[in-house]
């Protein structure tokens, strides 16, 4: 009997065609994605390929403006990786720590609880790929990715190049450049720069005629969106089965954004009332005492973000309680903080 030619098998020739369609993707993929100038891809780029992590910072943007990982080392002699992203909410939070405890041994994580981060009911397209793109576990990319896009998320996670390709020679020429594998001089703007370990300070200062207002109100009934207290939970568990020290830490916004957001003192309240309920320590620097934080208009970027010089003053205050321990450098409430120790952000 003669024997089925199966090198001219339908099956097998449509298999090839797809093997080489996903060929040219991949090689499509290495030279065309459009991410040169992406700070994410710095930042987990650097992460797995430090060694252990004694304090790692993870959260949005007012993490990766805010501390200064370099200057904290200098100052307490601790290992520090600052693992913010734009947008990140706690979703993100939740899948990028894992990764981070993956390949690196954590003593201690402080969580960004940004009240503007926290209102949000979801998580959108741009802080999802930004960090899918350059995680490492293929699997915890697609359930990440997927749940919040897909299965056009599912396919992005394969191939970036779907949702961020860049076709021109400029582009191809920096996939092939030292400056994008590994110095990252690339990822260096007029208003902000990348500084290595995760840092990404603000370089500017807002105008002298700048109006501080609300970047997002507080809903006083309802201060913590149910997205985001489903994801806490979940970040909360896994440091607690793992053994990691868990902070919330809120980094300085400017008095006169919250005093417009209103109610507060209402997140505040719903924050402390979460750390005390799973015995966590909170941090939250909007309360800070006179003397210790000590902010005015010209260390802000934005309504909401420090700058390089703000940046500069927080990391010390942070270095200290690190190294000494003492938590013991907040007010009791917000009105408290407004009358003994305000910005100077209001008008």
């Amino acid at each position: 009997m003669k024997k089925p030619a199966l090198f001219s098998s339908e099956k097998f020739i449509f298999a090839l065609k797809c093997l080489a369609v996903a060929a040219i993707m991949c090689i499509i993929n290495f030279f065309f994605k459009g991410d040169v100038e992406s700070l994410t891809r710095a930042t987990l780029s650097e992460m797995y390929t430090d060694g252990p992590i004694d304090v790692l910072f993870i959260g949005a943007s007012h993490t990766y403006r805010s501390y200064d990982p370099a200057a904290i080392e200098a100052a307490t002699g601790l290992n520090v990786y600052n693992a913010g992203s734009a947008l990140q909410q706690m979703q993100g939070s939740y899948y990028l720590l894992q990764e981070a405890a993956e390949n690196s041994d954590i003593d201690t994580v402080v969580l960004d609880i940004t009240y503007t981060m926290q209102l949000l009911e979801g998580t959108g397209e741009r802080q999802t790929v930004i960090l899918t793109d350059y995680m490492k576990n293929p699997l915890r990319r697609v359930i990440y990715a997927g749940s919040v896009l897909g299965p056009e998320g599912i396919t992005g996670t394969i191939w970036p190049c779907l949702h961020n390709g860049v076709f021109n020679q400029e582009n191809l020429r920096h996939h092939l450049t030292g400056d994008y594998k590994k110095d990252y001089a690339s990822i260096v703007f007029a208003e902000e720069g990348y500084h290595g370990q995760g840092y990404v300070p603000d370089y500017l200062t807002v105008p002298e005629d700048f109006t501080f207002t609300r970047a997002t109100e507080i809903n006083p009934a309802h201060p913590i969106s149910d997205f985001t207290m489903k994801y806490l939970k979940k970040v909360i568990a896994y440091c607690k089965k793992h053994g990691l020290r868990l902070i919330l830490a809120d980094p300085p916004m400017p008095d006169g954004t919250l005093v417009t957001a209103g109610h507060f003192q209402e997140y505040i309240d719903a924050v402390g009332g979460i750390a005390e309920e799973n015995d966590l320590e909170y941090w939250e620097f909007n309360l800070a005492k006179d003397g210790l934080l000590d902010l005015d208009r010209g260390d802000f970027y934005d309504e909401t973000h420090l700058n390089i010089y703000g940046a500069e003053k927080f990391s010390a205050l942070v270095s200290d309680i690190l190294a000494s321990g003492n938590t013991d450098i907040f007010y009791d409430s917000y009105a408290e903080k407004l009358e003994k120790n305000p910005d100077g952000t209001l008008e």
